[in-house]
C-alpha cells in the first residue's frame, strides 16, 4: 500500500543520535507513513539500533559501498513510495504531532506541492569545543519566530524572483530536507535520470523545487527539528573551527567521494551559505532545471556574502571574502567592476578590525522568546527528542502567555514526554512556566512576542 508520506534518514556511523531520529518518526499520531533508513555502508552498530524497532513500516537499506551525501540521497529518493517526501539527519527529529498537521493541510489546502515551515535547530552536547565562533551553545534551542499571519500559500514565481535578488535564502524555500515536497514536483525537476546536480543537497533542490512549482504553503509550526552533532557534515562546513580534527575528517570525506564537483565558477566557498547557494543556482541552471536567462544578482550575491563575512571572526571572514573575489572575478556580470570594489573594501575594513568574542545568541533567561533560544540544560534535556518537546511547549505558551489553556496543554504533553526525561525534568519546568506566568519570575523572556513581520 502507498504511503502518505516518506520520512527519510540518511545515516553514517551515528548510532547514538539515530535511535532518537527513528524514535521521532515512530511516536507520530499519523500512521500511515514509511521511514526509509539510508546505511551508507554503516558499522554493526547502525544494524543493532535499526533492529531495536519492530516496526513494520521501517525500511533498512544498506548500501554495498560508501556514498557521497548526494548518492545516499538519490538513493533515498528513487527508493520513496509516499505521495510526499521529507529526509531529515540522523542527528535530526521530527516533531510531535508533525504528521498528523501535515496531513490536515495536505486534505485542507488541496494537496499542495511543497510546504515550507520555519526552522528550528538543536545543538547537541558536545558541539561547543568544535565552534569556530561563539555565537551558538551546545545543548540549546535555537527557533525562528512563528508570526501570527504565517500561513497561507506564497507565490512560487515570487519568491523564486526573492531568491534572484537576493532578498530570501534556501531554507526560506521549498524543499525536501526539514520540509516536506510532493512526488509530482520531484519528479520535475529531475535531469539525465538524477534529482540533484551538486554536492550540496539541500541547497540545491531549494532553488530547483521553488523554480519548478506551481504551489507552494506556507505552514505555522515546525516540521522538524534540526540537529547539529559533532560529526555533523553542515557544521563541518560551515561552523566548524578548522583545527578541529573531526570536523576536518568529516569534511575531507564529504569533499572526497562526491563525484560531482563544484561549479567550474566557483572554485572554493569558504563555508559561505550564500556562495553555496550560488553554486546550486549555477548547477541547477547548466542542469536545465532553471531557464537559460535566469540570472541570480551579483550585486545582491557581493552584499549578502560581504554582510555574512562581517558576522564571522577575522580569519574565516577574510576567507570568505577571497573566495567571493574569485568569484566575481570570474562572473561576466555589468556589475563586475563594482562589486569588485566592494570586496576590496571590505576586505580593507575586516583588516582593520579588532575583533571581540562573539556574543552568543539570546539567554537573556533560560527560554529567551524575542531572541529564539532556548537553555536545554537547565531543563535538564540532553536530547534532540526531549529538545522538540520543550521546544513545543515554549511556543505554545509563547502563543498567549496568560491563558490557562496553554499551560494545561503544556503539562500534559510534558508529562507525556516524561518517558524520555527523568521524572524531575517536566516537575522543573513545569514550576519555572507557571512562576513566570503567574508569579513574574524571570524563567521565561517575553519581550517581544510574536508580532507580525518577525
Amino acid at each position: 500500500m502507498k504511503s502518505s508520506f516518506s520520512l527519510i534518514i540518511p545515516t553514517r556511523d551515528r548510532p547514538s543520535t539515530l535511535s532518537y531520529a527513528i524514535q521521532s518518526c515512530i511516536n507520530q499520531d499519523y500512521t500511515d507513513l514509511e521511514i526509509i533508513i539510508l546505511d551508507n555502508l554503516c558499522d554493526h552498530r547502525t544494524k543493532v539500533v535499526v533492529e531495536q524497532f519492530a516496526d513494520d513500516r521501517i525500511v533498512h537499506l544498506r548500501s554495498d559501498r560508501r556514498l557521497s551525501m548526494t548518492e545516499n540521497y538519490e538513493r533515498g529518493l528513487n527508493a520513496a513510495k509516499g505521495d510526499y517526501i521529507c529526509i531529515i539527519g540522523d542527528d535530526d527529529v521530527m516533531m510531535p504531532h508533525a504528521c498528523n498537521r501535515l496531513a490536515n493541510l495536505v486534505k485542507s489546502c488541496h494537496s499542495p506541492e511543497a510546504f515550507i515551515m520555519p526552522m528550528a535547530d538543536y545543538w547537541w552536547p558536545g558541539t561547543q569545543r568544535m565552534l569556530r565562533d561563539g555565537i551558538y551553545k551546545e545543548n540549546h534551542i535555537y527557533f525562528q519566530q512563528i508570526p501570527s499571519h504565517a500561513s497561507g500559500f506564497v507565490d512560487p514565481k515570487n519568491l523564486y524572483h526573492n531568491f534572484l535578488v537576493g532578498n530570501v535564502g534556501y531554507r526560506q524555500m521549498a524543499g525536501f530536507y526539514h520540509k516536506c515536497v510532493k512526488r509530482s514536483l520531484l519528479d520535475r525537476i529531475i535531469r539525465n535520470e538524477r534529482y540533484i546536480h551538486s554536492s550540496i543537497p539541500d541547497v540545491y533542490a531549494a532553488i530547483a523545487l521553488t523554480a519548478s512549482a506551481k504551489t507552494i504553503y506556507a505552514a505555522d509550526f515546525y516540521l522538524c527539528l534540526g540537529g547539529t552533532s559533532p560529526a555533523s557534515t553542515g557544521l563541518a562546513q560551515v561552523m566548524a573551527n578548522p583545527d578541529n580534527e573531526q570536523a576536518q575528517k568529516t569534511l575531507i570525506n564529504w569533499s572526497q567521494e562526491d563525484p560531482i564537483p563544484l561549479h567550474s565558477l566557483v572554485n572554493r566557498t569558504g563555508g559561505s551559505i550564500k556562495l553555496y547557494e550560488y553554486e546550486c543556482f549555477l548547477q541547477a541552471r547548466d542542469a536545465g532545471v532553471l531557464a537559460l536567462d535566469d540570472e541570480l544578482s551579483i550585486k545582491s550575491l557581493t552584499k549578502n556574502t560581504i554582510m555574512e563575512a562581517y558576522d564571522h571572526a577575522q580569519s574565516r571572514a577574510l576567507d570568505i571574502v577571497d573566495c567571493l573575489e574569485n568569484v566575481v572575478t570570474r562572473s561576466v556580470d555589468s556589475s563586475r567592476e563594482a562589486c569588485l570594489a566592494s570586496v576590496h573594501e571590505a576586505r580593507v575594513v575586516i583588516q582593520s578590525l579588532d575583533y571581540a568574542p562573539r556574543l552568543s545568541i539570546g539567554n537573556s533567561s533560560p527560554v529567551d522568546l524575542s531572541a529564539g533560544s532556548i537553555d536545554a540544560a537547565f531543563f535538564g534535556v540532553r536530547d534532540a527528542m526531549a529538545a522538540s518537546s520543550l521546544l513545543l511547549m515554549a511556543t505554545m505558551v509563547s502563543m498567549d502567555a496568560k491563558s490557562e489553556l496553554s499551560v494545561a496543554e503544556l503539562n500534559l504533553q510534558l508529562l507525556r514526554s516524561s518517558t524520555s526525561w527523568k521524572l524531575t525534568k517536566p516537575i522543573r519546568l513545569i514550576v519555572a512556566l507557571v512562576n513566570r506566568l503567574f508569579l513574574g519570575f524571570e524563567i521565561i523572556s517575553f519581550k517581544s512576542q510574536r508580532t507580525s513581520g518577525q
